[in-house]
């Protein structure tokens, strides 16, 4: 794998954007990401029984606070990624550009700061596999689909969520213990291993 952050190598390291709020909570979240990144995992996920969609600020906030090698490719795989309620998280990320992917055949928006952006129902559309994702990029973050929708289209969604490592889990005081428990049971039944609970 490219461009994992190794001491030796610190002159290269430099935080992905500014922008996000530098946290004592999000600087150890994304730190334990980057343990794991060094241990040779790549794709990793965010789920939420919260009342509030905060998947992708939380991938933001992770992606914010990490320091990695220049040559390290990262994607965000996610959900109207592009619409309107998504835009406010993009001005931390400034400017995006579109490119057509020849390899993957997909439409991916990048970021000045070397992050592509890529749509999952696009992905699921075009028949793109996780695996062949991974052999484009060196970390995948991915915006993990409802509960409600994992249950209506597992067929169309598991064979992405088995290619996840790990996944943390957004949750708020509103959040149904049983839908948390039902979420982690999933997920953890597909082999991917719980890595935090945020609130």
């Amino acid at each position: 794998m490219r461009g994992v952050v190794h001491q030796n190598n610190i002159e290269e390291m430099s935080p992905i954007f500014n922008g996000v709020e530098i946290t004592a909570q999000n600087i150890m979240m994304a730190r334990s990401f980057l343990l794991c990144m060094e241990k040779g995992e790549r794709s990793f996920g965010v789920a939420s029984v919260s009342i509030f969609d905060k998947k992708l600020s939380t991938i933001l906030n992770i992606l914010g606070n990490l320091s990695i090698t220049k040559s390290h490719k990262i994607a965000v795989v996610g959900r109207g990624l592009f619409d309107s309620k998504s835009a406010e998280y993009y001005d931390l990320i400034e400017e995006l550009d579109f490119k057509r992917s020849k390899e993957l055949a997909i439409n991916i928006y990048s970021s000045n700061k070397g992050i592509d952006f890529i749509d999952f129902d696009e992905l699921k559309e075009v028949g793109v596999s996780a695996s062949k994702l991974l052999k484009s990029y060196d970390s995948l973050f991915w915006e993990i689909p409802s509960l409600d929708e994992i249950k209506r289209s597992p067929k169309s969604i598991y064979p992405y969520l088995v290619w996840l490592d790990r996944f943390s889990l957004v949750v708020d005081r509103e959040s149904c213990p049983v839908e948390i428990d039902e979420t982690i049971s999933i997920l953890n039944s597909l082999g991917v291993n719980t890595h935090s609970i945020l609130d």
